[in-house]
Formats: structure tokens, sequence, C-alpha cells
């Protein structure tokens, strides 16, 4: 047999779709890549894939008298022949001979020429006889020799992704700095640009009462005897120390009544004696 054999045909029916209701198909990437299709080829040409309808939709359709009248909705109009011819090279011949199987003469047929149904499934296509899906029936999938194989595609290595993490790191911080410095750039030029207003001196409750009782002259033609009056030539804030002098002091005032502290000192020298020049109001 492999002395008589000149070569193999084999016939492929494939369905040709509607000319005219036919759609126009945008192939995607992948199944460029996966049909061995080249870019160039797809931005030549136009892709086309049956307008199939549903039983339902084709009634529908019939109802409306828009169904198309050469496919009746199906999306197919016939069929296309291809031939597939394999010439019997001496490669081939010497496989024959030593019995090699099926798949192992497809693989010297790939490498010693062309396919030439791949070439007619081709020229279909481009032509609008058929669609990828038809194409890829005959052409399930194809292999480019010049595409490196997975093997040959370099692999990142775990250091590389490493060294990258650690750069990115390296940048996001670096990011994080330069945020920070211009956020306290924006901060500081607000302050200098806002006229800073001193605050006032803090007083407590206790200086402020002292400030509004001090004596500093003879307070006695200034009292209102309208308010409950407390003077003596004592200590008065040393002897008012002990918590029941305080609630007995509250005891004999009227809480109607304002209270003022005053003294009976008549002479800068006699108050350096006593510091103690008034207390707070018991009713505050």
């Amino acid at each position: 047999m492999a002395d008589t054999l000149i070569g193999v045909v084999h016939q492929h029916s494939l369905p040709r779709l509607c000319p005219a209701c036919r759609m126009i198909h945008e192939p995607t990437a992948r199944e460029l890549a996966e049909l061995g299709i080249s870019e160039t080829d797809s931005s030549q040409n136009s892709f086309y894939q049956a307008r199939c309808l549903k039983e339902t939709e084709i009634e529908q359709m019939r109802q409306k008298g828009r169904v198309c009248r050469q496919c009746n909705g199906e999306g197919y109009d016939g069929y296309v022949q291809l031939y597939e011819f394999h010439a019997i090279t001496p490669a081939l011949r010497t496989a024959i001979a030593q019995g090699a199987d099926l798949e192992q003469l497809k693989q010297i047929s790939r490498r010693d020429q062309p396919s030439s149904l791949r070439t007619e499934a081709l020229s279909l296509l481009e032509d609008g006889e058929i669609g990828l899906k038809e194409f890829a029936q005959v052409c399930p999938s194809y292999v480019d020799p010049s595409t490196p194989t997975p093997t040959e595609i370099p692999i990142p290595s775990p250091t590389d992704v490493t060294q990258r993490l650690e750069t990115m790191e390296t940048l996001l911080m670096t990011l994080t700095k330069e945020l920070h410095d211009l956020k306290q750039a924006l901060k500081d030029t607000d302050t200098s640009s806002t006229p800073t207003t001193s605050p006032p001196p803090q007083t407590s409750s206790f200086e402020e009462a002292a400030k509004a009782t001090q004596i500093n002259e003879h307070i006695a033609p200034n009292v209102d005897l309208c308010k409950e009056t407390i003077t003596a030539s004592s200590k008065l804030y040393e002897e008012l120390e002990d918590p029941g002098d305080w609630e007995a002091l509250k005891r004999e005032l009227d809480p109607n009544k304002e209270t003022i502290v005053t003294a009976d000192l008549s002479s800068p020298e006699e108050m350096k004696d006593h510091p103690f020049k008034s207390i707070p109001d018991p009713w505050s």
C-alpha cells in the first residue's frame, strides 16, 4: 500500500450562511488566536454568522411578514463542499510502511505540507460563505510553527515577583510621604495666611472673685447697705477654712442678697500683714 498510494482526498460538507440575512460578527482576539487567524486578515475582511431563529420567533416573524424568504429563519441556505487533499510524501510513505498510527501520520503531513483544508476553509470564511463556527468544525485548532510552545514561554520566577513587590512597596511608601508633606505644606500655608489672635489669659473663678472684691482703698463710703457685708480685721479666709464655719455663715447670711467681703484696713502697711483681703461668695 505504501508503494502504490499517491494521495488521500477527503470531502467535508458545511452549511452555507444565508446571504440574505447573515449578520456581521466581530471576533475577539482569543477567537482569532485559537483559530490561527492573523489580525491582518481580520482587519481586511468581514466575518459573518448565521441569523438563526427559534421556532416561536420564526412564527412571530412569519405573521408579521418579516421572516427571511430564502432560509425561512433557519440562517443557512444549502451546503458548501470542501476537499482536503494530502499527497503522499516520502516521509509519509515510510511511516505507512512502518505501521504508524493516525496521529503520527497527521503530524508528518502537517510538517511536510500546508493543510489544503485550512486554506479552502479560510477562503470560504473570507467570502462570507461560512462563519467562524463552521470554520472551527473543520479546523478545530491550529498552532503556528513560529509560535513558541508553552514550555518556551518565559515564566516569571518567584524572585522576580518578590522584587516587583518590594519595588511597589517602596513606591507606595514614597507616595505616602509625598502626600503627608503636601498636607503639611497646605496646613502651614493656611496658618501663615490667617491672622493669629492670642487668646485672652485664663483666670480661675477664685482669682476673678478676688479681683472683683479686692479693696485698694477705703471701701466704707462705697458699701451698699442693701447687700450683706462681712467686715473684719482678721484673716477671714483662714478662719472659714473649716466646713462647719461655712455652713454657719450660710445660715446667718441672707441668700436673697449679694455678699460683699470687705475689711477695716485703713493703711497699706496694715494690709501687708493681712494678705487675705476677700473670700468667695458662699452663695455662688
